[in-house]
């Protein structure tokens, strides 16, 4: 079985570049050029096979070979995250995974490519949501079916999920029903209708991981680009600012949502905030 050599780069292109820009959005103008350098050595591969395409059983190998994150000096998760979601992306074309069997291969994929820890739990975190809207895509399927081979326009994260679909034009009528409805490629100020870009970027993590409480180390590393410090009064409020103008912008709403005691527990928003909020943006114009 083949994968055709225009299709497996499109495929890894966008799933990459969604996953940085919705959790490295600071790597988001870097992007194209690992990109560039990426693509250039998967067509040096493909140039030197007569057939013009990759097999399967060649892919885990060729992956390794063009790899240039392990010994990369930059200071920058894109030149792993690149060959890994394409090792990914080519696997489960090939046969389909468990949720767990999904995230152990992320594991051990990210982890051949040299990632870190925080890298190889961000990836497992978020990478399972665009594998799977790959693995299910069916061409006769409605609007909210997500297909990356369809060229779609929007990602949104709404219900507890994040998806790739095609128009969001039956969401938009519905909108006075979210208590924020959220165009992230806008990033709007701060203001007492819109909340700030880093407000916008709390909300965007707490919602991949509604249900579950994150531990403050944690926020602060992955919204804030901090780490605990000294006080602990200094952090909490840090945070806190942030929730204050989520909850501003939701007419006092947002905050009933949260996990009590969240700086000693973890902070994140119960299930009961699911279908409160619509994020998207555009993947094509």
């Amino acid at each position: 079985m083949y994968i055709d050599k225009d299709s497996w780069l499109n495929t890894a292109k966008v799933v990459a570049k969604k996953f940085i820009e919705s959790n490295y959005f600071q790597e988001v103008s870097l992007f194209d050029s690992f990109w560039q350098t990426f693509s250039f050595k998967v067509n040096e591969v493909l140039k030197a096979d007569a057939s013009g395409k990759l097999t399967l059983d060649s892919t885990g190998q060729t992956i390794a070979d063009i790899s240039f994150a392990r010994d990369s000096a930059i200071d920058s998760v894109s030149p792993i995250v690149l060959p890994t979601v394409a090792a990914i992306m080519q696997q489960i074309q090939k046969k389909n995974f468990s949720k767990s069997k999904l995230e152990e291969l992320i594991s051990s994929t990210a982890a051949h490519f040299g990632a870190e820890p925080s890298l190889t739990a961000c990836l497992i975190r978020s990478l399972p949501f665009l594998c799977n809207e790959v693995m299910s895509y069916e061409p006769d399927a409605s609007e909210t079916t997500v297909s990356i081979t369809s060229e779609p326009q929007y990602r949104i994260w709404t219900n507890g999920k994040s998806k790739i679909v095609d128009s969001i034009d039956n969401c938009e009528k519905n909108k006075d029903k979210y208590l924020f409805w959220i165009d992230l490629d806008k990033r709007p100020k701060a203001s007492k209708a819109s909340p700030s870009p880093q407000a916008i970027e709390l909300l965007k993590y707490l919602v991949t991981n509604i249900g579950f409480r994150n531990p403050v180390e944690e926020v602060l590393r992955d919204v804030f680009n901090d780490t605990i410090g000294d006080s602990p009064e200094h952090d909490k409020n840090k945070i806190d600012q942030q929730l204050t103008q989520l909850n501003n912008c939701s007419e006092k709403q947002f905050r009933k949502h949260l996990f009590r005691k969240w700086f000693e527990g973890g902070l994140g928003l119960d299930d009961s905030f699911k279908d409160r909020y619509f994020l998207f943006t555009r993947l094509r114009q």
